[in-house]
């Protein structure tokens, strides 16, 4: 009789254990992950947001935003973390997390160019009116520098931004009469 209960709840238990496989299984069906990394997810859901996640080196979630309606972009360098949301028309917006502060930074536009600390990035709607500026990545108090170059009445009219060091941001633009440009900026 004994051995007859121990087989009943084995068989009972075998039962629930795949049961429940096939509960989670076919609750995970209708995600798609779309990017898996140490440090983040992404998943598309069924009706094509998306979800995405930031964990820590403990695999703790950090950050998190749901039903995002652009395709979302995230890279890591370093202990930066850069999520885009494309919007298809050459805009992005982009927010940073540092994992090792956790902080997750203001969303920007334009973004020309990032390293560790700084962001820069073309201000202004106006395409007559813009400047490229270059802040703090998390806290534009340390540092927010602003300089008006002579762009070109054109969407993007940077061709290249990079931080050559903690000092200086070169860049190559178009300018208004249609020549390209090299300068470099100090915004120390």
């Amino acid at each position: 009789m004994r051995n007859k209960q121990i087989k009943i709840l084995l068989l009972s238990s075998l039962f629930v254990i795949i049961s429940l496989f096939f509960c989670s299984c076919t609750f995970n069906a209708n995600l798609h992950i779309v990017d898996d990394n140490k440090n983040y997810r992404i998943i598309q859901n069924e009706n094509g947001t998306y979800n995405i996640l930031i964990l820590n080196d403990d695999n703790d979630v950090v950050y998190k935003e749901k039903n995002i309606k652009q395709p979302v972009y995230i890279s890591k360098n370093n202990s930066l973390v850069t999520i885009s949301k494309d919007y298809g028309t050459g805009l992005q917006l982009v927010k940073y997390y540092d994992l090792t502060k956790e902080m997750i930074s203001d969303e920007y536009q334009y973004v020309i160019a990032n390293n560790d600390t700084y962001v820069a990035y073309i201000d202004g709607e106006d395409m007559s009116n813009r400047s490229v500026v270059v802040q703090n990545i998390f806290d534009k108090n340390i540092l927010y520098y602003k300089v008006q170059l002579d762009f070109a009445k054109i969407d993007t009219p940077i061709e290249n931004a990079e931080f050559i060091d903690n000092n200086n941001l070169k860049i190559t633009y178009i300018n208004s009469l249609d020549n390209s440009i090299e300068t470099t900026v100090n915004y120390s």
